[in-house]
């Protein structure tokens, strides 16, 4: 007679039940499996977040994209959370930029540009139609927005037309931010320029030009209401381009105590920089209208790297790493010592498409430059030796640079006159002014901007036939990137020839050292980095957990 086995309680059999200490060692590979899936999601959203040990809360920077090949958003992104910093500046509400900020720790400042300040003053509806239309879209999807600005610099002598919106555009701003409730978590500010305080040398003596007093005041009413801030933007640049008798001491802050100045003998008071100056200027103009506690955010400052005689690398460098480290000491100004002031360095990048109206410089303002690199150190811990990270997947294109045709000089019958003729032509279209007095906007011609007019500094010193050619190779290369490398665009009227794999920067042609001749940027091989691509990771995390979870079940 056969004997029925006793069904034994297998490993099996108990792990059908609930889950038991008993049986969770089966279930350990599968969730870890799901944490690595989950780690490899956070590290493919946001790849650079997790290098970032530290966090500046003042410093932020302002992101202008007026460039033929703005840097994608999301590459950004990622660099500015391995970089620590903490806030950026929009000059409009871009929703690509504004996405790409979605869900990191960047808090940001978003700007209803000047042209919008009619439309939004004379009718409370505009105003209410940017806030659906920029924010409310935006913020279900986490992008930390805190500050909107009212125009940009509205004040200034070159947008007269602006300042008689101002005052309304605020208000109208104001109520459709308390319609749809938000006017507790996004603070308004306008961004000032420096020339609203009249020019007075003791800091101490600082009042607002009697011009725009009234609206000032007013602007400064709903600022105080609401708990927001006054926004200056300070550029020594400018005082020094203007009036270039000012100590340099005073300007840059790698001397201490040389260039400081007594402006009240009564007082001592010292000011060691125009920074300081500047801010205490401000300062005391609002205490002088009633608001003596405001919060006061530098809005904008920096220096440009080129375009100018006193627009250098060497310049920018110095003069950045010294108002780091200056702003995040902790000193303050002699009106309200020992604090941090928030403050937004001018810029990001270079922008080779922005009006050059002001001067070539107004190109040069980036501590990267197009292509995404750093032009130069900087320490964004103000001296703690914290490195400026780098713009993580920027892809150039094949190595293929356009020059100028030196064979058309030795063509049969040819007239070296005439080809100069057309080579200077060609300079003159993609670089040379317009009826308006800006310069053409077909390619970036800042690097020969002064080197076109100084003799001496041109691309080639090889006499005047090799400049020329070595200038016109510039201009062509500069088109022929941004076309995406079209080869006709480098051969039209037979100008232009490819060159493959040599870079001649480095080469004979080049010129040595005097220009560079960049390639432009593989913006298709860059996407498979942007948020569309990134989101195909939620997909793969949300599979395998759902594997997860019909294995335990199975077990």
């Amino acid at each position: 007679m056969g004997v029925t086995p006793v069904a034994s309680r297998s490993a099996s059999a108990t792990c059908r039940e609930p889950l038991s200490f008993r049986c969770a060692h089966r279930l350990f590979p599968l969730f870890t499996a799901a944490l690595l899936a989950a780690a490899s999601w956070s590290a493919l959203v946001h790849p650079a977040s997790a290098q970032a040990s530290y966090r500046v809360p003042t410093l932020g920077f302002c992101w202008g994209r007026v460039a033929h090949q703005p840097i994608p958003p999301d590459l950004v992104v990622d660099m500015l959370e391995a970089n620590g910093v903490s806030k950026v500046k929009l000059f409009d509400a871009d929703p690509n930029a504004l996405t790409a900020l979605a869900n990191s720790d960047v808090e940001v400042m978003v700007m209803v540009r000047n042209e919008f300040l009619e439309g939004m003053a004379v009718q409370q509806e505009n105003a209410d139609n940017w806030v659906y239309n920029n924010l409310l879209d935006i913020l279900p999807t986490g992008v930390k927005i805190t500050s909107v600005s009212v125009g940009n610099e509205p004040f200034l002598k070159s947008r007269h037309d602006f300042d008689k919106f101002l005052v309304p555009a605020v208000q109208n701003m104001q109520r459709a931010l308390q319609k749809v409730d938000l006017d507790q978590r996004i603070k308004i500010t306008v961004s000032f320029n420096t020339d609203i305080v009249k020019a007075k040398d003791d800091p101490a003596l600082g009042e607002f030009q009697d011009v725009w007093l009234s609206q000032i005041k007013a602007i400064a009413k709903v600022i105080n209401e609401t708990g927001s801030f006054f926004s200056v933007n300070i550029y020594p640049f400018f005082s020094y381009k203007e009036t270039p008798q000012i100590p340099v001491d005073f300007i840059w802050f790698d001397n201490p105590g040389k260039g400081c100045l007594t402006f009240d003998n009564k007082t001592k008071v010292q000011y060691c920089n125009i920074m300081d100056s500047s801010l205490d200027g401000v300062i005391y103009a609002l205490e002088r209208i009633g608001y003596p506690d405001m919060e006061v955010v530098i809005g904008e400052a920096g220096w440009p790297s080129d375009g100018h005689p006193n627009a250098t690398t060497a310049l920018a460098q110095s003069y950045n790493n010294g108002l780091l480290r200056h702003l995040l000491s902790g000193t303050g100004t002699p009106r309200r010592p020992n604090r941090q002031f928030t403050f937004y360095i001018f810029d990001l990048f270079d922008q080779d498409a922005k009006s050059t109206a002001p001067g070539p410089f107004e190109r040069r303002w980036g501590v990267y430059d197009d292509y995404g690199r750093a032009k130069y150190p900087l320490d964004l811990s103000g001296g703690k030796g914290w490195k400026l990270a780098p713009i993580p997947n920027v892809i150039r294109l094949r190595p293929r640079w356009c020059l100028a045709n030196e064979a058309l000089y030795s063509e049969k019958g040819a007239d070296a006159a005439v080809v100069d003729a057309q080579f200077l032509s060609k300079i003159s279209t993609v670089c040379g002014k317009s009826e308006s007095g800006d310069f053409a906007d077909k390619a970036d011609c800042t690097p020969l901007f002064m080197r076109l007019s100084t003799p001496g500094l041109q691309c080639a010193s090889k006499g005047a036939s090799q400049t020329l050619l070595a200038n016109a190779s510039y201009v062509l290369n500069a088109v022929y990137q941004l076309s995406g490398q079209q080869e006709a665009v480098c051969t039209d009227g037979g100008l232009g020839v490819v060159v493959p794999d040599q870079d001649p920067s480095t080469g004979s042609a080049g010129g040595g050292d005097m220009c560079t001749y960049e390639l432009g940027l593989d913006e298709a091989a860059m996407m498979q980095y942007t948020q569309p691509n990134k989101a195909f990771s939620w997909k793969v995390l949300g599979y395998i957990v759902a594997l997860v979870l019909v294995l335990a079940n199975m077990l």
